[in-house]
């Protein structure tokens, strides 16, 4: 799936519409790589974890802000299972003088990463 996107947003020009999302490339680049003006915010990647959550019993996929203390607590309950697989889902972002940092609600970052632990 990622590959096939990559693929639509690199080898097509910006003001191609899609038809079948709906959306031009620019468009489409603009959903994940905006910086922190991107349209995807951290309720869309939580939506997303929860929806995984609940099709999937070995693998806990959660957004990484160990900055909410809530989420940490969730996280602690759902790992007393037989999990096999964690996936992280973390908001990184850099400042002017290339100190790298992970996102919170105060200061978001500017993409999205994957980090999974088997």
């Amino acid at each position: 799936m990622i590959e096939n996107f990559e693929k639509l947003i690199w080898k097509h020009s910006a003001d191609l519409f899609l038809s079948k999302y709906d959306n031009s490339t620019k468009e489409m680049v603009a959903i994940c790589a905006e910086g922190s003006e991107g349209w995807l915010l951290y309720s869309h990647m939580d939506w997303i974890c929860q929806n995984l959550n609940c099709s999937q019993r070995k693998v806990l996929n959660a957004v990484c802000n160990f900055c909410d203390v809530e989420s940490l607590r969730k996280l602690k309950e759902r790992m007393e299972g037989n999990i096999e697989r964690l996936n992280f889902v973390m908001n990184i972002g850099k400042d002017a003088d290339g100190t790298v940092y992970m996102g919170s609600f105060n200061k978001s970052g500017n993409h999205w990463v994957l980090v999974s632990l088997d």
